[in-house]
């Protein structure tokens, strides 16, 4: 059956017009981009299809070594954000929403389980903080995951207009960097450029911003300001440019950043410091217990970074510096050696195992200003060592402590305070050489004490032997009740201190060996508040006020 030429033509009419209503929606709106399987998308350009942009990255490596399926998912995911960030589409919002789906993909089409999924996409998501634009959508009953894009974010003209704001701003960072030499000036200097332009994005109520660029790099670049995601993604996207291995954290509440200098993992919450705090101050969400299930990628370690340079000597020839207190000792090779702090102000680093491959080894300061160690992970020390004008101190958030092991730890110059717990073990000696008198403000127990001057301690301890001058023992209004017990005391001089009568002190298990003990009651410190139990009966008390 043939058509008549007045059928053929109203055919011909209708079928152009429909042709012009696919272009009317093509030109006008823009082309839809919905992929509802990975399995069913394919890369037709080869623009990005040898691009290995993603290999330093940490999740990505952990599927290739795990799990191929993952692998495979996370490189096709690649390609679409790349396919998506460089040509010009525009993406449809869906009805009564936001957002668009630029990629979804159901467990049901897919070897690969929901929880899976997720942790792809999750992971995917974190560690390319250049596509911005992505937004991780997960729902378990349907069993599927998606990447949605906020309306600020659908029209390629406004991705383009962001672009080249990026691009402009890192032509400013990138002449700073650029003349930094080593890694660690070059972390530094990033880390000081984002904290120095950026706050807390807050919303009226004065809570953290839901906004779209509030939890992306956009926040940053153009706003100066975002929540932590921005901080940690800031971070890792300006690192990623100049080769710096690292990697984004996360807990359900907080991320941060992981990086890698010289060799050793090290944290950085810069979130914490626009707040004015120590980024270590963070500590605590490094025993954060992730679900296996989720972020097994991020179980990186943290070792220990100094604020300040330091310079190793070996056998009194400088062999390296770094601000890694850990790649130094590395290097340790059973030889003399002094580990210096280049400190041109009260400054800090953070101390861990001591690497005893060493014949004698001294770490101290190149200045007369006491240096702040902190021990945010516990310091262990198996072989003598001395210690020059540094003050040992504690972290409280994860309750470190200093442990002896047979060994003999010498403190010596102007002066020198443990704010650290202190556990020795048999062969353990604390040795005072200091021009002044030093104090241990936290417990400890050692095997012998020796000191040249007055030993201040203010809470309970153990001593086996202690020689030297009279030990010092002032208990505070707020300290609980505190036990001294020494059982050998080789001097004649006790001086003892309790601020008022909420605050006790037992003195007990003492042996003395000098013929005389005098025991000096400061500032009118009263009987009623000390229990003495001394192994003599020739005590001379004496009252005196300082």
């Amino acid at each position: 059956m043939s058509l008549n030429k007045t059928a053929r033509k109203i055919l011909k009419y209708i079928l152009l017009f429909a042709l012009l209503i696919v272009l009317g929606v093509a030109l006008g709106a823009g082309s839809v981009i919905i992929w509802n399987s990975f399995s069913k998308y394919h890369y037709n350009g080869d623009l990005y299809s040898d691009s290995e942009d993603y290999v330093n990255n940490y999740g990505y490596n952990y599927f290739k070594e795990t799990n191929k399926a993952q692998e495979e998912l996370y490189i096709e995911l690649y390609h679409v954000a790349k396919d998506f960030e460089h040509k010009n589409k525009n993406l449809i919002k869906g009805v009564g929403s936001n957002y668009g789906t630029l990629y979804k993909i159901y467990t049901k089409d897919s070897t690969l389980s929901f929880d899976e999924l997720k942790q792809v996409f999750v992971v995917f998501e974190k560690e390319n903080p250049e596509f911005y634009f992505l937004t991780t959508i997960h729902n378990s009953v349907k069993e599927y995951v998606e990447f949605e894009i906020h309306k600020d974010y659908l029209k390629a003209k406004e991705r383009n207009r962001l672009n080249n704001l990026i691009d402009e701003r890192m032509k400013e960072v990138d002449e700073t960097v650029n003349k930094c030499t080593t890694t660690y000036d070059k972390v530094e200097t990033i880390y000081n450029v984002i904290v120095s332009n950026m706050k807390y994005a807050r919303d009226e109520n004065g809570e953290p911003s839901n906004e779209p660029w509030a939890h992306n790099i956009i926040g940053f670049f153009e706003r100066g300001e975002g929540v932590c995601e921005t901080f940690s993604e800031t971070f890792k996207f300006m690192l990623d440019r100049y080769g710096i291995n690292n990697e984004t954290v996360w807990s359900e509440t907080h991320g941060w950043n992981i990086v890698n200098i010289d060799g050793y993992n090290y944290v950085f919450d810069l979130t914490n410091k626009a707040f004015g705090y120590s980024e270590k101050t963070y500590f605590k969400f490094l025993n954060y217990k992730y679900e296996d299930t989720m972020y097994p990628v991020y179980n990186m370690a943290q070792t220990n970074l100094s604020e300040s340079l330091l310079i190793l000597k070996e056998d009194g020839t400088e062999i390296a510096s770094s601000h890694s207190v850990d790649y130094l000792m590395s290097l340790f090779n059973n030889k003399d050696y002094e580990l210096i702090v280049q400190n041109e102000k009260n400054t800090s680093f953070d101390l861990g195992i001591i690497n005893p491959s060493y014949s004698s080894l001294i770490i101290k300061s190149n200045t007369f200003y006491d240096v702040r160690v902190y021990a945010y992970s516990d310091v262990i020390i198996n072989k003598d060592v001395t210690f020059e004008n540094l003050y040992i101190i504690g972290s409280t958030t994860t309750q470190a402590a200093v442990t002896i092991n047979n060994a003999t730890v010498t403190l010596t110059g102007m002066a020198s305070t443990l704010d650290i717990n202190i556990q020795g073990n048999t062969g353990s000696t604390l040795k005072f050489e200091t021009e002044n008198e030093s104090h241990i403000k936290e417990s400890f127990e050692v095997d012998t004490i020796i000191t040249s001057k007055p030993l201040v301690i203010n809470k309970t301890c153990t001593i086996g032997t202690f020689k030297g001058n009279y030990l010092y023992v002032s208990i505070s209004a707020s300290s609980a009740s505190q036990t001294i017990s020494i059982n050998s005391y080789e001097f004649n001089k006790l001086a003892l201190y309790v601020q008022n009568l909420s605050s006790k002190l037992i003195i007990s298990n003492v042996s003395i060996n000098n013929a005389n003990l005098e025991v000096y009651y400061v500032n009118n410190t009263k009987d009623r508040n000390i229990n003495i139990d001394i192994n003599y009966d020739k005590i001379i008390k004496r009252n005196i006020t300082v």
